[in-house]
């Protein structure tokens, strides 16, 4: 099974669906609790030797030094973070899914968002579970089972196949790794491949980084409550700006990412997979 990691906007440990969020909670500011800048926590921090030089398209000797300048703002930290990526012995892949709910042994996704660090290969689905959207998941990412047949989304299991062979394409000969933000998405992908007879021995062992965990391992974050909303407080951590369209699969992925790449960054690894492992 893939490695345990740190739980996803607040699963039950013992996989039991939780109770929808109370309604202050749900209007609660996401920001209200001010975190110190990531700057202060980890001053002057570059991206390091990232690649070998040659591994830079025309960059030649000294690609190093060029790449820990060209990653001092966000959106250029993502660009290095991916090449890094691309050179890396995994092919990494993104993940985020919005869900009828939180119980991995009962739940089933309905929006499926995938994006390959350093190869730009993306890909969302919609699906339509088997099992009713309960009350608490509506209230965070508002898609409806009516909503996802006006879209003439396809049943789950449809689109699971489909998400296998889009893996085992966009793999090739490397194994996969998978960044996602706490602990859900992959393990809830291996659950509902095993319940609708798919073989998701692919996924066996499949080493998994959860952002999360890692931002409050690396960053001391010890009162990173996970609520639903920490991918939100670390996005307005990093870049000083709010997470617009959170809870859209799509959204998270790109928020995740970006998240990774700073992880990446502030950890001082000279490769990804060394930041991986």
């Amino acid at each position: 099974p893939p490695r345990p990691v740190q739980r996803r906007r607040g699963n039950n440990d013992d996989g039991e669906p939780m109770e929808a969020d109370d309604a202050s909670e749900e209007n609660e500011d996401p920001m209200a609790v001010e975190q110190q800048p990531l700057a202060a926590l980890v001053p002057g921090a570059t991206a390091g030797a990232i690649v070998p030089a040659q591994a830079v398209e025309g960059s030649g000797e000294g690609a190093a030094p060029l790449l820990r300048s060209y990653a001092r703002t966000l959106a250029n930290e993502q660009e290095a973070f991916g090449v890094a990526a691309a050179a890396s012995e995994w092919r990494l892949v993104v993940v985020d899914f919005e869900a009828t709910g939180k119980a991995i042994k009962f739940d089933e996704p309905i929006q499926l968002a995938f994006r390959v660090l350093g190869a730009e290969e993306r890909q969302v689905w919609y699906a339509v579970p088997s099992v009713e959207i309960s009350a608490g998941a509506h209230a965070i990412h508002r898609i409806s089972k009516e909503e996802l047949e006006l879209m003439e989304a396809e049943p789950l299991v449809v689109v699971l196949n489909e998400v296998v062979a889009w893996l085992t394409k966009v793999a090739g000969d490397l194994p996969l790794a998978f960044v996602q933000h706490g602990r859900f998405d992959v393990q809830m992908l291996v659950a509902c491949l095993q319940r609708y007879n798919i073989d998701a021995a692919f996924l066996d062992n499949v080493p998994i980084l959860d952002t999360l965990a890692c931002a409050k391992d690396m960053w001391r974050l010890t009162d990173l409550v996970d609520n639903g909303y920490s991918l939100q407080k670390l996005h307005y951590m990093v870049t000083r700006q709010q997470l617009e369209n959170a809870h859209d699969a799509e959204v998270d992925v790109g928020a995740t990412t970006g998240l990774a790449a700073r992880l990446f960054f502030s950890s001082g690894c000279d490769s990804a997979d060394a930041f991986f492992v």
